[in-house]
């Protein structure tokens, strides 16, 4: 397995685009619609993300909150807070808060989702005195 590095979008064979990406037939989430959740939930516009064939992103964190939509393959998330492993395939959404420790592998047909980021609230400014 090839190990991602923690200069995620620099990485050769990570493929990031802005345009807008059609409905997946058959799906339990489309694209459209998940792309319309986003703006309404305050997420930046998505991007579409491509990840290798049987690599992996070994611990990690992201200075945002992440939620993404699984367009073709699949990934396994293992949250460092319970240690449980999921797999999302073509269809399934799944959700990392601001700063949430993890770890990502891709399945033998790699994965491509469309990411949706959210940066962390800001602390409340006390008022002027």
């Amino acid at each position: 397995m090839a190990q991602i590095g923690k200069a995620d979008a620099a990485r050769p064979g990570a493929v990031i685009a802005f345009a807008p990406t059609p409905s997946l037939p058959d799906s339990p989430m489309d694209a459209i619609t998940f792309q319309s959740q986003l703006a309404q939930e305050g997420f930046e516009p998505a991007v579409r993300v491509e990840r290798e064939a049987d690599s992996l992103w070994d611990d990690h964190t992201h200075p945002f909150e992440a939620k993404a939509l699984i367009l073709s393959g699949e990934i396994r998330i293992r949250t460092m807070a319970d240690g449980a492993d999921r797999t999302y395939r073509a269809g399934d959404v799944f959700h990392l808060a601001h700063e949430e420790p993890h770890a990502e592998w891709y399945g033998p047909e790699g994965v491509v989702y469309l990411v949706g980021r959210r940066s962390a609230p800001r602390p409340a400014t006390p008022p002027a005195a």
